[in-house]
């Protein structure tokens, strides 16, 4: 009965190494993170965007559209904010969509947020990545401003 279960042992230690193979095999086959910045210009009065980007291979500019709604207001003094902003390409490469997740401070100038990539299209049908950001309230629109890292995969 003994040498049963040190075979079974044995087993489960090849299984554990199998698993450990065949796991970093596949985070070796995944893009390196690259860091992102997008800036996002959002009217109040159309609710439309636009945006420009640095880094990470995505394009430079386009438009954005928001899903969105807000909880927590009855406090009077913050509240929370769930947007789904679609990213659509100038130069027709394709759109990524994000979940962005802020944190509003009623009459502060900036609220702060945190973002990950949902789906995309076109080139970006593989996009990943994650983030945080500031946004700036100005009188007629906000500028939010995106940091972090997004890798192709």
């Amino acid at each position: 009965m003994r040498g049963f279960f040190a075979v079974r042992g044995a087993l489960a230690v090849l299984a554990g190494a199998a698993v450990a193979v065949i796991a970093s095999a596949g985070s070796a086959l995944a893009t390196p993170p690259t860091p992102v910045t997008i800036e996002v210009i959002t009217s109040f009065a159309t609710g439309t965007g636009t945006f420009t980007t640095s880094g990470a291979g995505l394009c430079p500019s386009g438009t954005t559209t928001d899903q969105n709604f807000g909880t927590g207001g009855q406090s009077g003094f913050h509240a929370n904010f769930h947007d789904r902003k679609t990213f659509t390409c100038a130069d027709g490469s394709g759109t990524f969509t994000a979940n962005v997740q802020a944190h509003l401070i009623f009459g502060s100038p900036t609220d702060s947020f945190t973002w990950n990539i949902l789906s995309g299209t076109g080139a970006y049908t593989n996009l990943h990545g994650s983030g945080n950001g500031v946004g700036d309230q100005l009188p007629t629109e906000i500028v939010d401003h995106f940091t972090g890292a997004v890798h192709f995969d």
